[in-house]
């Protein structure tokens, strides 16, 4: 990822927003700044504000090409946030 697409994709706060920005893989290797949509999350479950996202081997395989998947994909799953909507018997009361 370049490091002008890095600049763009800078953490913002959700409130009263209703999409957010993500760079997504469009097919190996080929990156592109999009826009998702904010859902809420379903019942018993929390909504996080990512303020960083690391992206492992697999992700990393899975961009280059490596592991069939479907397109387009926006690569990462370990994230560090915070608790932006929670909902009831989410379990993170207190937090």
């Amino acid at each position: 990822m370049t490091e002008a697409l890095k600049d763009m994709v800078k953490a913002e706060i959700l409130q009263g927003k209703t999409t957010y920005r993500a760079v997504q893989v469009v097919s190996p290797g080929k990156w592109e700044l999009t826009s998702k949509p904010v859902v809420d999350p379903p019942f018993g479950h929390v909504r996080i504000r990512v303020e960083r996202c690391g992206v492992c081997h697999s992700d990393a395989a899975t961009v280059d090409g490596l592991f069939p998947i479907e397109w387009p994909r926006v690569p990462g799953h370990e994230v560090v946030g915070r608790i932006d909507v929670g909902t009831p018997n989410s379990m993170m009361k207190g937090l």
